[in-house]
């Protein structure tokens, strides 16, 4: 329980956190992008109005470079006339072909666009047309940008790896210490719990005892007075049955469970638990349709495995409607053992499917003395479940029933 609350806190806490350094990694980036697109504007703009004479940075490229990091992206412009004639191009600083140019001046021109950008030749574009018709284009590079931008993101994703390390870190000793009074309080209960059941078995037991000896000399005892003996016998009978539960759900919270493991052939087990059940089935009215698999073979504790089956077509019969079918089926399906138990009834809510394996919750508030028990089967079957490294759910609606499925 403890290890499942410390996994909680540290997953909720970790999830928040990297949710918060990837927005920050992203917002980071697109910010950074973005500056840098609206600085290569402000300089495409100063080299329209004649400030500049198109590049930030020296020396010149040489031809047999690529296109290489400047601390600025490169800039490049190409004069039009009236007739949209290449007049002149001014390339000085940034290695690039002829085609390349006529391809991105045929781009701008059929564009409505005054700036834009030609992702297929990594260019930010401005064109700027004179009064008398002629038409001065410039060209940005933007594989400067991107670059920087991959840098960038390099250097984030370093920073934010090595950060959720230490946040990591830090969640496993927070864990630790904010769940600490949890973490005692849960280790009182138990030990309150399992030295209380130990303390009421004996008192308890010497009670049964005394009832059995006046029921079984009921020849001696007055008829009108048996009743109230039989009464407290069945009430002494529940109350066993209650601390019973309760040692094996203590005894689980403190991992004493027996871990004796063997193979269990459970369609074996299955077929005699129904067999058992076969004369509470029939006092409900309701009868076993079973669709065993032979030899279905696991590793693990037989009396569990027998309880958890009883807890199961137990739970089946209690909640079955009168003159209906409950079907048991057991197969082996890709190296698991599925166990499943329908019944027609009433159908659980969806909220109570989900605390349907707490401790003392019954979903049915109304039967809950009718049919006896403490709402404990389930819990205890869960418990089983897990013990085995398994999983057990349980589905209901109106067409099918409810169904429990064990998968082991």
């Amino acid at each position: 329980m403890i290890k499942q609350l410390k996994r909680k806190f540290i997953m909720i806490t970790m999830s928040l956190i990297t949710v918060v350094l990837v927005a920050v990694f992203i917002a980071t980036s697109v910010i950074h992008y973005s500056r840098l697109t609206n600085d290569s504007y402000r300089s495409m703009d100063r080299v329209v109005m004649g400030k500049m004479n198109g590049a930030f940075q020296k020396p010149k490229i040489d031809e047999k470079e690529e296109r290489r990091d400047f601390q600025f992206a490169p800039i490049f412009f190409v004069d039009l006339d009236s007739d949209g004639n290449i007049v002149s191009t001014t390339t000085d600083y940034v290695n690039i072909t002829e085609d390349t140019i006529k391809t991105a001046v045929e781009a701008v021109t059929k564009s409505e666009n005054v700036r834009g950008s030609l992702s297929k030749l990594n260019l930010l574009y401005l064109r700027h047309i004179n009064n008398d018709g002629s038409m001065r284009i410039v060209f940005a590079d933007q594989i400067h940008n991107r670059e920087s931008l991959f840098i960038l993101m390099r250097n984030l994703l370093i920073v934010e790896i090595f950060a959720l390390a230490v946040f990591w870190v830090m969640s496993v000793y927070l864990a630790g210490v904010a769940l600490k009074p949890v973490e005692k309080a849960w280790a009182n209960e138990k030990q309150f719990l399992g030295d209380a059941s130990h303390e009421l078995k004996t008192p308890l037991t010497v009670i049964l005892t005394n009832l059995s000896i006046l029921e079984s000399n009921s020849n001696l005892i007055d008829k009108s007075q048996l009743k109230w003996i039989r009464n407290s016998n069945f009430e002494a009978m529940r109350m066993k049955e209650l601390i019973e539960q309760m040692l094996f759900l203590a005894k689980y919270d403190s991992y004493q469970l027996p871990t004796v493991e063997e193979e269990v052939n459970l369609s074996e087990l299955t077929m005699e638990s129904i067999l058992t059940m076969e004369s509470i089935a029939f006092e409900k009215n309701v009868e076993f349709k079973d669709k065993i698999e032979d030899d279905v073979i696991v590793t693990g504790n037989s009396s569990q495995l027998k309880q958890l089956v009883n807890i199961l077509l137990d739970n089946a019969c209690k909640y079955s409607d009168e003159k209906t079918d409950i079907k048991v089926s057991l197969k082996y399906d890709k190296g698991r053992s599925i166990l499943e138990v329908n019944n027609k009834g009433n159908v659980i809510p969806k909220e109570d499917i989900e605390k349907l394996f707490d401790r003392f919750y019954r979903s049915e508030k109304s039967r809950v003395r009718k049919e006896g028990g403490y709402g404990l089967g389930l819990s205890i079957a869960n418990s089983i479940v897990k013990a085995h490294n398994g999983k057990i759910d349980v589905c209901s609606n109106i067409e099918e029933g409810t169904t429990f499925r064990v998968v082991i």
